[in-house]
């Protein structure tokens, strides 16, 4: 059973290699990184260097992903299509990570993640998140939230703004009872009282703080 198995597997290889040739990898060092083409230069000791390798096999396709190793950092390259074709298939240092899929990008390198569709993008960073839709922006630090670059000064004390409303209030309505005092009593009140303001009249649920 084991001996079938075997030259079955050994079939399903050799048929393969035979459809797809086969593959040439090669250890080196990558050089002139270029990531609007795809593409960087790579150099092996005491040989020519290639100065056309892929960063990916699939580079033209509507979505992809990129390794982007950083510059001169080891690289292990496959070559296929009798050397003809390069790419990479490992790098011993990373400088960016990219993942294209239609309109949708995301970046990620040691410093930022950054995701973006057409007007609208999520960046972070070690100190900062920022979101983005068309004119709208929400930057959040470690410290405050900023609506639109916070220029309209800070959100309202919900709790604080009722307690001086009603003590406004409660002020006036005991000067309107006052008044009313001095009238006979069937005349009606000068000025009718003010009912007292609820948290329900000031806030939108929708949005909390």
């Amino acid at each position: 059973m084991k001996e079938q198995l075997r030259e079955h597997l050994q079939g399903l290889i050799r048929k393969q290699s035979t459809e797809i040739g086969y593959m040439n990898i090669s250890k080196g060092i990558a050089k002139d990184i270029d990531e609007s083409k795809g593409t960087f230069s790579f150099f092996r000791d005491g040989e020519d260097d290639f100065p056309d390798v892929s960063l990916n096999a699939f580079f033209e396709s509507e979505g992809h992903f990129l390794v982007v190793p950083k510059e001169e950092s080891a690289v292990v390259v496959g070559f296929a299509d009798g050397n003809k074709d390069a790419f990479l298939l490992s790098a011993s240092q990373i400088e960016k990570l990219l993942i294209i899929i239609g309109d949708f990008n995301i970046s990620i390198d040691k410093s930022h993640f950054l995701s973006e569709i057409e007007d609208s993008s999520i960046k972070q960073t070690k100190d900062l998140i920022e979101l983005k839709n068309g004119g709208s922006k929400i930057e959040i630090d470690s410290n405050t939230i900023k609506l639109n670059g916070g220029s309209l000064g800070g959100l309202v004390l919900l709790q604080g703004v009722l307690a001086r409303l009603n003590n406004l209030e409660s002020l006036f309505n005991s000067h309107t009872h006052t008044l009313t005092s001095l009238t006979s009593p069937t005349s009606p009140p000068l000025i009718p009282a003010l009912p007292l303001t609820m948290q329900s009249d000031l806030e939108n649920t929708d949005v909390k703080q």
